[in-house]
């Protein structure tokens, strides 16, 4: 089990780290990366809840849509790793995203 005390760490050496990157225009770039993520995994949700009397076309609808929110969402990190020249790895996880950053 993780200690709170080193994630809490963590949290503010990235906020520490990342704080004189943020320009409005890679905030906005990063809530949308963040949306799209979020939205991706409501859907891969919905699908692992589905029940086996549910409809297999219901299933194919959502993975399409998986891939349509996929290709934005790698669109959009592809928007930011140009700001840093490709040098940059970007992982947001589904909570304390807004936390970071603001």
């Amino acid at each position: 089990m993780p200690n709170n005390n080193n994630l809490v760490e963590e949290k503010e050496d990235l906020r520490f780290s990342i704080r004189p990157y943020l320009t409005t225009n890679i905030v906005e770039k990063l809530r949308r990366l963040f949306k799209e993520n979020k939205t991706i995994w409501d859907l891969e949700n919905e699908i692992r809840n589905t029940s086996e009397k549910e409809e297999w076309e219901e299933i194919g609808k959502k993975a399409v849509e998986i891939r349509l929110h996929n290709s934005e969402r790698v669109r959009i990190k592809n928007e930011i790793n140009k700001l840093f020249d490709g040098n940059v790895e970007i992982k947001i996880g589904y909570t304390g995203f807004e936390e970071i950053i603001v």
